[in-house]
């Protein structure tokens, strides 16, 4: 059983790093067909571990199959993309119930999880040194040769260790870590989630895995992961809100004297401000409402369409979605989003902070696409889960003692 256990971590895995958003779901000879091999594989190895469905499990099941069977037959969106999303889902639904019912079988995903993140954060750091302060750019595996890769707005470096993307920063310039991700936000999702997994499992894992994840996550120079960053500090830390208060107005007065002393002003911040990706994705927001505004009940209902945002906007520069809501209303409609919502929510077992941090990152990517953020909402939610059971009986035990 072990063994079995392990095999199927490590497939889903391979199945993760085969898909969007890691850079090798773009090579060639990791296609479409690859990746559904993968997953009937995966499939099959799950359900021999857990071949007893409950009734909701079924109902759940069949609910699935009739919404794609119903999606291929409108064609309003293609066989592929509708087959990619709707696997992702079935997963990670799948390995939800093999996984909650065994606290054993959910340790063994979590660490071999948990070395597979570890490596990815060493890397992730060499890399960040490496394309800093070297010029060593050696792409081994011919990235370069896919055009559908790469951001062409982005300036993208490549090594053995993963890829950076330059930033020109008003006062800096850096190359960000981007890891084996298309961009440095899904890299810097993936680091945070991690560091919520490992802020409750400090006893299963030494602390070089929570600072190597940690560095990693800080070079990626995410907007999202820092904020996700203050807020785990602050409910790790457990802060009082006079502790709060104060932090907020103590950044806010440095902020002011900083402003003063470098004499910043608006015009300066705008100039900031224009320099990130901020006001592009603010105007491609924009439009996307406008689409989904102006959609008719069927649609607002049950969506668009998966990746058919183009077809609909009238953005002359033909930019796509900036915000996993949006992607969410717009290609599922009001009641395909609360199923998915639904599903993130109760593989979060009520971990609030969980489920906060999910939601920050869902404003800004679709992470619902993607196997490797499941995985972390799933193995969060579960390790959540026995450690609260762990402390209350632990606390149980104490009281049955001071009683005795």
């Amino acid at each position: 059983m072990h063994t079995r256990i392990k095999i199927i971590s490590i497939l889903l895995i391979l199945l993760a790093l085969i898909s969007p958003p890691f850079v090798f779901s773009q090579l060639p000879f990791f296609g479409k067909e690859m990746r559904g091999m993968f997953g009937i594989a995966v499939l099959l190895l799950l359900y021999l571990e857990n071949t007893k469905l409950k009734f909701s499990e079924i109902i759940f099941f069949i609910l699935l199959i009739t919404i794609l069977i119903l999606e291929i037959l409108s064609q309003r969106s293609s066989l592929n993309n509708a087959l990619s999303t709707y696997a992702v889902i079935f997963v990670a639904y799948s390995i939800y119930r093999v996984l909650r019912t065994n606290n054993f079988t959910t340790e063994t995903f979590l660490r071999i999880w948990m070395r597979f993140s570890l490596i990815i954060s060493i890397l992730a750091i060499i890399s960040f040194f490496v394309n800093q302060f070297t010029n060593f750019n050696t792409d081994f595996v011919s990235f370069n040769s896919s055009e559908s890769l790469f951001n062409p707005n982005y300036d993208y470096k490549i090594s053995i260790f993963g890829l950076t993307v330059f930033k020109k920063f008003p006062f800096f310039e850096v190359e960000r870590v981007s890891s084996f991700f298309i961009e440095p936000q899904y890299a810097g999702m993936f680091f945070a989630f991690n560091l919520l997994i490992i802020s409750k499992s400090r006893k299963l894992f030494s602390t070089k895995y929570y600072l190597a994840i940690l560095l990693a996550g800080l070079l990626t120079f995410s907007i999202t992961f820092y904020l996700v960053l203050t807020f785990l500090l602050i409910v790790n830390l457990k802060f009082k809100p006079i502790n709060i208060v104060l932090t907020v107005l103590i950044s806010l007065l440095f902020f002011v004297i900083i402003s003063y002393s470098f004499n910043i002003n608006f015009e300066t911040l705008t100039y900031i401000i224009s320099q990130t990706s901020f006001q592009d994705r603010m105007e491609r927001n924009l439009y996307a409402v406008e689409v989904i505004k102006d959609a008719s009940t069927s649609k607002l209902l049950f969506g668009h369409g998966i990746n058919n945002f183009l077809k609909y906007t009238n953005d002359e520069l033909g930019r796509g979605l900036s915000s996993g809501f949006l992607y969410l209303f717009f290609e599922f409609g009001v009641l395909l989003s609360c199923l998915v919502l639904y599903l993130s929510i109760s593989f979060s077992n009520k971990n609030l902070t969980l489920i906060l941090i999910s939601m920050i990152y869902l404003v800004v990517m679709p992470w619902y696409r993607y196997y490797f953020c499941w995985y972390a909402i799933i193995l969060c939610g579960l390790n959540y889960y026995n450690y609260k059971t762990l402390v209350n009986v632990s606390k149980l035990k104490k009281n049955i003692q001071l009683r005795i």
